[in-house]
């Protein structure tokens, strides 16, 4: 199973504290196990040493997580991997699967119920050489195994983290670990998460069986995986696959495909379209006057999301009243609507393109300059934008995704 991209957007505040009603979590998820040892007096000291007087189960599972990602270091050569929570809080040292048991046996300690997931970790970006390519062109996996935690949260569910990983910070000859805070609470695009199993180190997890013809899964550099896992046949080798993919998994869902298994990664979007897929990545209000354009009347399908938008002040109608719903969009018009609707905040230094200017579209162009400086938008090749040219499906996802997640966005010189 892949866990492709999630983010909880919890409110720490509105986090409810309260265990005592909750169903269908087993009780061994509170219990010391195998390298789990929640009930040593090691592992609830540290636990209540970094919890100190907090109670809320959300901001208690922030403090530990910081705190294992900074004090522990990753050694995978190390006599110290793979011992569990308690060597790893008297060692510092350890793997993944070391950093996953000190946090679930600490949230346990702590009354919180967590869990540990077995699987493998493919990074697009990283893995796409030797030693993860073989010479005979596939993936080796064995070097892919990883671990992670999960805690439960009343009325949210299960949560998901990754203590392992740790930003590094260069002051001259000094290097300082920093939180990567992009592993709590959510698992980004650029990581793809795959797991076979989950609980507790004394077996008694939930494992995935398979019965039938023996299963052949392809791992690729474009992980591709067949269409059973990229959803749409034409755009498995499509140069916006991820940004794609991203979209369609975005809760509320931005994008989807035709229900044929294609997404028309290069048809054109239209006014419409775009009101209703901004709509859905701002949950803008729909509870705004009509539109009041003459070419928008109820029942048509994408009223609301037009409404919605123009309401936001995001859109706008031409001089004689219309919206123009079924025009296609052109790349001057997603630069001036993208800035509009996400008040990016102008870079310090701008990029310009040898077009800009350009008759009938000047209009858009400190835009366009805007959103390049962000990392947003790019050119042609010679230094064109082409603001006169429509938008296609695939360059909507990937402008779209660039302004939601920062890791997609492109170097700015």
């Amino acid at each position: 199973m892949r866990n492709y991209a999630v983010n909880f957007y919890i409110e720490p505040g509105k986090v409810s504290a309260d265990y005592n009603n909750y169903q269908g979590i087993s009780d061994s998820y509170l219990k010391p196990e195998t390298k789990i040892e929640s009930n040593h007096p090691s592992i609830i000291k540290y636990a209540k040493e970094v919890a100190k007087d907090v109670t809320n189960p959300y901001i208690i599972s922030q403090k530990l997580f910081a705190d294992i990602n900074l004090f522990m270091t990753y050694k995978s050569d190390s006599a110290n991997a793979y011992k569990g929570a308690l060597n790893a809080i008297r060692t510092g040292e350890g793997v993944c699967e070391d950093y996953t048991d000190l946090f679930v046996a600490s949230a346990r300690a702590l009354g919180i119920p967590a869990r540990w997931k077995s699987g493998y970790l493919y990074l697009p970006k990283e893995y796409n050489n030797p030693p993860y390519i073989k010479e005979n062109g596939t993936l080796d996996i064995t070097l892919m195994r990883h671990t992670w935690p999960e805690f439960y949260l009343p009325e949210i569910g299960w949560v998901v983290l990754d203590p392992t990983f740790t930003y590094k910070i260069r002051s001259g000859k000094r290097e300082e670990k920093a939180v990567d805070w992009d592993k709590f609470a959510r698992i980004e695009s650029s990581s793809r998460h795959i797991f076979f199993s989950y609980g507790n180190h004394d077996d008694s997890y939930i494992e995935y069986k398979y019965t039938g013809p023996k299963p052949q899964l392809q791992f690729a550099e474009y992980m591709e995986f067949g269409n059973n896992i990229f959803p749409f046949r034409d755009a498995v080798n499509h140069w916006a696959k991820d940004s794609i993919l991203y979209l369609t998994n975005y809760t509320p869902r931005i994008l989807g495909g035709y229900g044929n298994g294609y997404f028309g990664p290069n048809d054109k979007v239209t006014r419409a379209q775009l009101a209703a897929m901004l709509n859905r990545a701002l949950s803008l209000d729909y509870n705004v006057s009509k539109p009041q354009f003459s070419d928008v009347k109820p029942g048509y399908w994408a009223y609301a999301d037009i409404a919605a938008a123009k309401g936001a002040g995001i859109f706008g109608g031409y001089p004689d009243g219309t919206f123009k719903p079924e025009r296609y969009v052109s790349r001057a018009e997603l630069a001036v609507i993208l800035d509009r609707a996400f008040d990016l905040g102008y870079p310090a230094a701008g990029v310009s393109f040898k077009d800009l200017g350009k008759s009938g579209y000047a209009w858009a162009d400190s835009s366009i300059i805007n959103l390049a400086g962000n990392g947003i938008v790019a050119g042609y090749e010679g230094g064109y934008f082409y603001p006169e040219r429509n938008v296609t499906r695939a360059e909507f996802s990937v402008f779209l995704t660039r302004v939601l997640d920062g890791a997609f966005r492109l170097p700015v010189r």
